[in-house]
């Protein structure tokens, strides 16, 4: 039997495949749809990373909270101090040579809380301080006296008293309202990394000449703990910093 091949039809094998490449248009066409994607994609990722980290500063000042508690406990109810005086300058989490030596909260905490990270705010690279504050004045002494001490029963609205929150040094300390603080970027400016891990309060001294204040660091908010250990997100105006101490809107004193 014969068969018949149509005339002019080349074999699969004899085919030849199409090598043309893309053209310049076709190049730039998918370079412009990946940059326009990009631009679209990268503030999301963006926002998405920092939400993250402003849930880690607000875990972290749970955990920290936590200690405090205990501390409170185990020392017949009194706050834990900014700094006291100690010689031995061996693995401190917050190093200060000063003479005679020095041991921040952070070390008064160690017991309670082994895990050094909690003391630093993931926004805040380690170079640039702990960016994690103390109510100082207010809710800690500096170096205390025996027998200068501040006990929890001295406070009349724990739930309401902001304890910890995110701190940095601000560049604008006459600024009344808190929600404008700007954080310095001057290294001249900020001295030595210690002053990260307190905020002053306006009834102290140096709130102006060393302006360590609550910044909103997350989005317009900073992550705070409150007294009683709770701790939640508001912006730096809401702790009434505007209003003097015993007043019903200020929330950095014991009254």
């Amino acid at each position: 039997m014969t068969y018949l091949e149509p005339p002019n039809v080349p074999w699969p094998c004899e085919r030849k495949l199409d090598q043309r490449g893309f053209t310049l248009i076709e190049l730039l066409v998918v370079i412009a749809i990946i940059a326009i994607l990009a631009a679209l994609l990268l503030p999301a990722l963006a926002q998405s990373k920092e939400k993250a980290k402003a849930t880690g500063c607000l875990n972290n000042k749970r955990q920290l909270g936590i200690a405090m508690i205990l501390y409170t406990d185990d020392n017949d109810a009194e706050l834990i101090n900014l700094a006291v005086d100690d010689v031995n300058s061996k693995d401190k989490v917050v190093t200060d040579n000063r003479a005679g030596g020095i041991r921040w909260w952070p070390d008064l905490l160690k017991p309670y809380s082994q895990d050094r990270s909690v003391n630093q705010c993931p926004s805040v690279q380690r170079q640039h301080g702990f960016g994690i504050g103390l109510n100082y004045h207010e809710l800690s002494i500096w170096r205390p006296q025996p027998g200068h001490v501040i006990k929890y029963d001295d406070m009349k609205h724990p739930v309401e008293t902001v304890h910890l929150a995110d701190a940095a040094i601000i560049e604008n300390p006459n600024e009344r309202n808190p929600d404008k603080w700007r954080v310095t970027v001057d290294p001249s400016k900020t001295w030595t990394i210690f002053r990260t891990v307190f905020f002053r309060t306006p009834n102290g001294g140096a709130y102006y000449s060393l302006p360590s204040r609550i910044v909103n660091r997350h989005g317009g908010r900073s992550m705070m703990l409150f007294l009683d250990g709770h701790a939640s997100s508001m912006k730096a105006s809401e702790v009434g910093f505007q209003y003097p101490k015993g007043h019903l809107l200020a929330m950095w004193d014991r009254d």
